[in-house]
């Protein structure tokens, strides 16, 4: 059956990647594929096609939503975990209004934000590599597992290095969504 080979070669080129690629450079194409998502998005809005518009955002709240649902709450990284939670339920509210007012402006604003954070992700990646290499090795699979604390601890990256910070912009909370803002400080 072809469908069964097809979905076969996505779950080879999934699993080849996941060996591949640390899991926070997982969590960077997913971002890039969100905000791609977005893009596209717009070029539909401009369009008019509302159908391939509300596809591509519910796409992209998939990833918001697989993003989130990854994160570990414990002791140690309950701070972290709670101002993402934060985030992505506040970029996930974002899209949704997307699919009710198909405003540019505020796709531009989201892409804007994901691209804040995803490159925060990329400074964390840099610093996780550095110590690591520090030590003379690499990071395997469970050293990069940036949702746990033991990660931190022996990849090098000191989890108190994370300064989270979530403002909220707007003093009626049902007009605008909370601003969310993530400070990765090396």
């Amino acid at each position: 059956m072809q469908t069964d080979g097809y979905n076969k070669g996505f779950y080879n080129a999934y699993q080849q990647a996941s060996d591949n690629v640390s899991q926070i450079g997982q969590i960077i194409m997913l971002y890039d594929g969100a905000i791609n998502f977005i893009k596209q998005a717009k070029e539909a809005i401009i369009e008019k096609n509302y159908e391939r518009r509300y596809n591509l955002i519910n796409k992209a709240i998939a990833i918001i939503t697989g993003l989130n649902s990854c994160l570990n709450f414990t002791d140690e990284t309950n701070e972290t975990a709670k101002a993402l939670d934060d985030f992505y339920s506040m970029i996930d509210m974002r899209l949704l209004y997307v699919q009710c007012d198909d405003s540019l402006e505020s796709c531009d604003k989201i892409i804007e934000d994901l691209r804040v954070m995803r490159n925060s992700w990329v400074d964390v990646e840099k610093q996780t590599l550095e110590a690591s290499s520090k030590k003379g090795q690499y990071p395997d699979q469970e050293e990069c597992n940036v949702y746990s604390k033991d990660t931190y601890e022996t990849s090098g990256y000191d989890d108190s290095q994370v300064n989270t910070n979530i403002l909220q912009k707007s003093d009626d909370v049902s007009a605008q969504p909370p601003q969310t803002e993530l400070h990765i400080t090396a």
